[in-house]
């Protein structure tokens, strides 16, 4: 199953610190299109994300190597095709698959 995690990066160059904000992105239900709802994520995808986001933090900002990135996913079997509509991350504009589709003329 695919989730999407929008990051914010934040640096302060006096006091030398950065801020790195996540959030994960919903979906809004079919029926009521009221709220996006919060995602469920497992605590090892999680972890696995936020491992592969200090990856990248280092590689962009201290020049490390060209990181490896975990991008297993677990399997899983949705009910529905994708629904840009009911999707948190097309509305921003981050969703990978709405990406994919514009590249594809889908």
């Amino acid at each position: 199953m695919k989730g999407c995690v929008r990051i914010k990066l934040s640096l302060d160059t006096e006091q030398q610190e950065g801020i790195v904000q996540l959030q994960p992105t919903g979906q809004m239900c079919r029926r009521c299109k009221k709220t996006f709802e919060e995602p469920s994520w497992y605590a090892e995808e999680m972890d696995k994300v936020a491992a592969n986001i200090g990856l990248m933090i280092h590689f962009w900002f201290y020049e490390g190597e060209d990181p490896e990135l975990n991008v297993g996913m677990r399997s899983g079997k949705p009910r529905s095709a994708h629904n840009s509509r009911l999707c948190q991350a097309c509305t921003l504009g981050v969703c990978r698959r709405m990406r994919i589709q514009k590249n594809h003329g889908k």
